[in-house]
């Protein structure tokens, strides 16, 4: 996102970040250089990882948790993945 300084620019991407979280979207911050965003990843349950040189890093292999499929919600049951059957030819 670019802009003037002091236009809303981080007040928008919080927004929209708690906004897409609320919906059940993963949304990823790369390059928080200003840590602006840090505190609310932490907030939303996310995990805030420093990289740089002699810090952390990332196995850009392993997903984590986003290699997990969603939870379910209790109020809707699954659908069923049985096929009905067909007639053959």
């Amino acid at each position: 996102m670019l802009g003037m300084p002091g236009l809303g620019k981080s007040t928008l991407i919080n927004r929209m970040l708690i906004g897409l979280a609320a919906t059940g979207v993963v949304p990823l911050v790369l390059g928080d250089l200003k840590p602006d965003y840090a505190d609310t990843v932490r907030a939303l349950g996310g995990q805030v990882i420093s990289i740089g040189r002699g810090r952390g890093g990332i196995n850009v292999l392993d997903p984590g948790a986003m290699g997990r499929p969603p939870r379910r919600s209790a109020a809707r049951p699954a659908r069923s993945s049985r096929r009905r059957p067909t007639a053959g030819c």
